[in-house]
């Protein structure tokens, strides 16, 4: 009898029925972002966690139970604000992030742009410069500010989720939490964030700019640039992936996900 908070009875029941390889995401199970990674990893058992920290919690707990063993678990989180040390430190536990910053953004890559400009018979240079364009300037730069406080925060937030209290008495305790307390320079951090946000937006590199840019609304307000209702184009961009574009979309996607998760 396998007992853990992270590993409830039905979703161990879930996972034991499938002779899938695991893995586990971000999101609902009908979100247009579950269904791509279902379709991005057709030889998996995918399984929508919710939140970020359900992700973690789900495959750390997971891959601790010896008595699963009988598949591979890994985990797909967004990559967030999060930095390239918490990046690393995730991988060593299976837990990978994507090279956009939201998982929405998979649905706004120039890759995914020119496919449906193509596949709607438009100019894919006229169409990606122009998303490209909107993204950069009526996005991205009107939100930096934000951009910049946000990740900060989320630094300085996983900065004190790592601090170890145990095997310390109370008088150890606060002084190992008042010293990291005083180790922690906001400002620097803000002035680092401001220099790789506002870099960033100076080099107009619409990649790079995907990257970092915490925007879950990007990909559900571009279809317009198509021709199309802008709530319908990740409808339609899951609905070619699940069709005869499956290959297409599939592979217009790659470079963006974990190469350590075998697909």
């Amino acid at each position: 009898k396998i007992e853990n908070e992270h590993l409830p009875e039905s979703l161990l029941l879930n996972i034991l029925g499938s002779r899938k390889n695991i893995l586990f995401v971000e999101g609902e199970n009908d979100s247009y972002d579950t269904q791509l990674y279902s379709l991005l990893y057709p030889r998996y058992h995918v399984i929508a966690c919710g939140s970020c920290s359900q992700v973690i919690a789900r495959t750390k707990a997971f891959n601790a139970g010896s008595s699963l063993h009988h598949c591979k678990v890994y985990g797909i989180i967004d990559r967030d604000f999060r930095s390239e040390y918490e990046i690393k430190k995730y991988e060593t536990e299976n837990i990978f992030v994507i090279d956009v910053a939201e998982v929405e953004n998979l649905f706004s890559v120039e890759e995914i742009i020119r496919f449906m400009a193509k596949h709607l018979c438009k100019d894919d240079n006229k169409i990606f410069e122009e998303v490209s364009k909107y993204v950069i300037d009526e996005r991205f730069a009107k939100q930096i500010e934000g951009q910049v406080c946000h990740s900060t925060i989320a630094e300085i937030k996983y900065q004190l989720s790592t601090f170890n209290l145990s095997n310390k008495n109370d008088t150890e305790a606060q002084k190992s939490l008042q010293d990291l307390w005083n180790s922690i320079d906001y400002e620097m951090v803000k002035k680092k964030n401001e220099e790789k946000f506002h870099s960033v937006l100076m080099s107009r590199i619409y990649k790079d700019v995907l990257k970092v840019f915490n925007e879950k609304g990007i990909a559900k307000s571009i279809g317009h640039f198509f021709g199309i209702n802008d709530k319908e184009f990740c409808k339609i961009v899951v609905a070619l992936a699940k069709g005869n574009q499956h290959d297409s979309i599939t592979s217009a996607l790659s470079s963006y996900l974990p190469t350590k998760i075998p697909r």
